[in-house]
C-alpha cells in the first residue's frame, strides 16, 4: 500500500510537471504565433479536379501577387499592405478562376484562424491562432494548403528579400520551430491549444 502511494505521488509529479513544461513552452510560443503572417488556401471541394485547382490558384497568387507580399520587414506593415490590396488579391483569383472555367467565386480576407503544429522544410511551427491571408473558393468544404506569407517563405526564390526569421523571432523562438528536441513538446502544446479551442469556442 505504501509503495503505491508513493508511485501514484510520483505519477502525479510526473504529471505536474509535464503540464507546467507544456504550460512554458505553449507562453514561449506566443512570440512566433505573433510574429508570423501565414497564408490558407482552401478548395471547393476534395475532388481531384477542385484539389489541383487549389494548387493552381496558389502558384498563380504567389506569382502574380509577389510585388504585395514581398518586401515587408515587419508583419505589421506586411498586414498593412495586403489589407489595402486585398481587392486586388480577389481580382486575380477570380480571374484565374474564371478563366478555369470556375464561377462559384473566391473569399479573401485577413483573419485569425487556428493551424495544427506544421512540419515544414528545416522548420516547425506550432499549433494555435496565426493572423493568415485566407483565400477560400467556393463553399471552402475540400482540404487546405497553408504557408508562411511573413517572412516570405512561400514565394519563388527570387523574391525571398526577407525570407529568414532573423530579427523577426528571438532567439529562443528560433531554436523551439528549428530544433528537433522540441517535437514531441510541440505535439504536447497541439493538444493543449486544441483543448483551449473547444473552451474558447
Amino acid at each position: 500500500m505504501k509503495l503505491l502511494k508513493i508511485e501514484c505521488a510520483a505519477l502525479t509529479a510526473f504529471i505536474i510537471c509535464i503540464f507546467i513544461s507544456t504550460y512554458n513552452l505553449d507562453r514561449n510560443c506566443d512570440d512566433i504565433r505573433k510574429n508570423i503572417l501565414r497564408l490558407h488556401v482552401i478548395a471547393a471541394s476534395d475532388s481531384e479536379n477542385d484539389q489541383k485547382l487549389k494548387l493552381e490558384l496558389r502558384d498563380e497568387l504567389l506569382c502574380a501577387g509577389s510585388e504585395i507580399f514581398s518586401g515587408s520587414k515587419t508583419k505589421k506593415e506586411a498586414e498593412e499592405k495586403i489589407s489595402k490590396e486585398l481587392a486586388a488579391v480577389e481580382s486575380i483569383c477570380c480571374r484565374f478562376l474564371e478563366g478555369k472555367g470556375q464561377y462559384d467565386g473566391v473569399t479573401v480576407s485577413l483573419e485569425k484562424c487556428f493551424f495544427p503544429t506544421k512540419k515544414y522544410d528545416g522548420f516547425t511551427l506550432p499549433a494555435g491562432y496565426y493572423d493568415a491571408l485566407r483565400v477560400v473558393i467556393g463553399k471552402g468544404e475540400g482540404r487546405n494548403w497553408w504557408c508562411v506569407m511573413f517572412p516570405a517563405l512561400c514565394l519563388p526564390a527570387s523574391d525571398k528579400t526577407y525570407a529568414s526569421f532573423d530579427g523577426i523571432l528571438t532567439e529562443e523562438s528560433k531554436k523551439i520551430i528549428t530544433e528537433e528536441k522540441y517535437e514531441l513538446r510541440l505535439w504536447l502544446v497541439e493538444k493543449w491549444q486544441e483543448i483551449k479551442k473547444i473552451y474558447n469556442n
